[in-house]
C-alpha cells in the first residue's frame, strides 16, 4: 500500500468548485484524483504556464488562489514534485495548481457529457 501524506496548497475558487464536480463525476477521491492529475502533468504535459508563475499579486496576470486546500497525497508523487521542484525553481503550490487545472480540462475534453451537465447546473 502507498504511503501518504498530508498538504495544503492554494487554488482558486473556481477551481474548486470544479475538482468537486468532477471527482463527483469521476466517483474517485481526493487522493485519487491528485494523484491522476500529477501523474498527467508528468507524463503528458509538464509545461508551466507563465500566469500560474507570476507571485505578484500586482501584476495583470496574476491569478488569485485564496481558498486553502487541504488533501493527501502520495509521497512517492510528493517526492516526485520535490525534485520538479529543485529543477525548474518553481513552488510546489504553483505545480499542483498547473497539475490540477491540466487534469480538469482534460476530463471536461475527454467526456462532452461532463461539460455539458456542468452547464446545466450552472443554470
Amino acid at each position: 500500500m502507498r504511503k501518504k501524506r498530508i498538504t495544503s496548497y492554494y487554488i482558486t475558487e473556481t477551481l474548486k468548485e470544479l475538482i468537486s464536480y468532477l471527482i463527483q463525476m469521476e466517483e474517485i477521491s481526493k487522493i485519487v484524483f491528485l494523484d491522476r492529475a500529477v501523474s498527467y502533468f508528468f507524463e503528458v504535459d509538464p509545461v508551466m504556464n507563465d500566469e500560474v508563475l507570476i507571485t505578484s499579486r500586482r501584476e495583470d496576470k496574476y491569478i488569485k488562489r485564496n481558498v486553502l486546500y487541504s488533501n493527501y497525497i502520495y509521497e512517492d508523487q510528493d517526492e516526485r514534485l520535490d525534485k520538479y521542484t529543485k529543477l525548474t525553481g518553481c513552488k510546489k503550490s504553483q505545480i499542483i495548481f498547473q497539475a490540477l487545472v491540466n487534469y480538469s480540462a482534460y476530463l471536461l475534453e475527454k467526456n462532452d457529457s461532463f461539460y455539458l451537465k456542468l452547464m446545466e447546473k450552472k443554470r
